[in-house]
């Protein structure tokens, strides 16, 4: 049985038994249907779920909300089991509205304001990423029992839209910052990245990956045990570019990569599942 969601200001509908490309023929066929709309395969979205889980069973997957913020997909998301990477007190709030528990949301805007801090704290989310040491103090200002995800630049990026230059702190620079929230006494649990979206070149995976390394065992000196890696988003997954993750070796690589360099007793990954890859 195929599944078919259409969403517009004014509507939210399941359809059964009829394809995106009939359904879509349907609406344009309508002439007073004159709103924006998204169509969405809902069977599809599932089964990619669910691949994701199978090619990288030791990553928890969280859904960036920014990259299809709609009803019908957060409620399925939620319903697979999925936890949810929030950039704004709004989606926090829209996830707690269908249940989804703090613990399975990530406040990953690295420039937030301080209400949103302070709400997401008030309703138990603290787990949150941070770049620069003014968002460091910012956090310590607003949530005493906030949890660290220290965001660094990918050495290597080889993607469509890149986000080296504009995210992320070099690796010295993040040894200072995971020393400076030590001396506030707040928890860094770990480190996150992201190569941009749509990368297709496993070496940009494999370096990042090695960098976030360097840096577990440089603030292990410290007396620092971090237990999280973040691995990013915007993997490949359109219809027309899904196959290049296994035709590239990417899976095998990051697989091989991640087991070699984070030993999985003492590190978790998670990743964040974007509309390009969903």
């Amino acid at each position: 049985m195929e599944y078919t969601a259409l969403n517009s200001p004014s509507e939210e509908n399941i359809y059964l038994d009829i394809t995106m490309n009939e359904l879509a023929c349907k609406v344009t066929e309508d002439k007073e249907f004159e709103e924006s709309l998204l169509i969405a395969d809902l069977d599809e979205t599932v089964n990619r779920f669910n691949l994701w889980r199978h090619l990288l069973p030791r990553v928890e997957i969280f859904f960036a909300m920014k990259s299809c913020n709609n009803n019908v997909i957060r409620r399925l998301m939620a319903t697979l089991g999925c936890s949810f990477d929030s950039a704004s007190k709004c989606e926090i709030q829209q996830l707690l509205n269908i249940g989804v528990k703090p613990s399975k949301i990530i406040f990953a805007n690295i420039v937030k304001f301080r209400t949103h801090i302070k709400f997401a704290a008030s309703v138990g989310v603290h787990l949150m990423t941070f770049d620069c040491e003014e968002e460091l103090l910012k956090i310590h200002e607003c949530d005493s029992e906030a949890r660290l995800v220290l965001r660094i630049q990918p050495p290597l990026e080889n993607c469509v839209f890149p986000f080296r230059n504009g995210y992320g702190c070099n690796q010295e620079e993040a040894c200072r910052l995971v020393q400076k929230a030590r001396d506030l006494n707040m928890i860094v649990e770990g480190i996150s990245f992201h190569v941009g979206f749509m990368c297709k070149d496993p070496k940009c995976y494999v370096e990042a990956i090695k960098t976030a390394r360097w840096v577990f065992d440089e603030v292990s000196k410290m007396g620092v045990k971090m237990t999280l890696l973040d691995i990013g988003g915007g993997y490949p997954g359109s219809r027309t570019s899904l196959n290049c993750f296994r035709e590239l070796k990417m899976l095998s690589t990051f697989n091989g990569v991640t087991s070699q360099t984070f030993d999985p007793t003492i590190c978790s990954l998670t990743q964040k599942l974007q509309a390009t890859s969903s």
